[in-house]
């Protein structure tokens, strides 16, 4: 099992998201990270890394209504902080806990990741759980999918943008037709 260190230079066992983890595994991980908690002073920023992964690692564990808890703390202390991109990230978060609030927290998130400046990618993750969320008879996907291309291109002026998954995004799920090329005249000109 690989060590981490979180920004205190405290060791707590690495368990990454994107691997298969056994439960016992991610126990012990979630065991090492109450631990960590309970050493790190209640005025420490590093708290909210520690209640985010917490909330992460029960909600890997499908231990759903559990993750609020460590999610609301991680949330409350980023935006006492004014901590945006990790308030936005808690609340994505709580959002996927499925409690009672999950869906005003992912409002909330979204709200939190338009107005402020956090990263574009982040802000692109938020809106498109938007899109997946939305009725199929409903504008609502396309508004946050325009809002995602909009936000974009205005947080990555000078970035390459094929990190962004716009293309994916604008493409509405139940529609044959995909968007155009960005700069492309929209709807298209010509015969037809």
């Amino acid at each position: 099992m690989k060590l981490y260190t979180d920004n205190t230079q405290t060791l707590v066992p690495e368990v990454s998201e994107e691997t298969e983890t056994s439960p016992a595994l991610l126990e012990s991980h979630l065991a090492a990270l109450e631990e960590r908690l309970r050493e790190i002073a209640s005025n420490d920023r590093a708290r909210v890394a520690v209640f985010l992964e917490t909330a992460r690692t029960l909600l890997r564990l499908n231990r759903r209504p559990e993750a609020w808890r460590p999610g609301r703390e991680a949330f409350d202390l980023s935006v006492a902080d004014k901590d945006w991109e990790q308030a936005v990230q808690a609340c994505e978060t709580l959002f996927l806990t499925e409690e009672p609030l999950a869906l005003a927290a992912l409002g909330q998130g979204v709200w939190l990741a338009v107005t402020f400046p956090i990263t574009p990618d982040l802000t692109v993750e938020m809106l498109r759980r938007v899109v997946e969320e939305t009725p199929d008879d409903s504008d609502g996907a396309a508004v946050a999918a325009a809002t995602a291309h909009y936000v974009a291109d205005l947080r990555t002026k000078d970035q390459p943008r094929s990190a962004l998954s716009r293309p994916r995004l604008l493409r509405h799920r139940n529609s044959p037709v995909s968007p155009p090329p960005h700069g492309a005249a929209y709807p298209p000109s010509g015969p037809a």
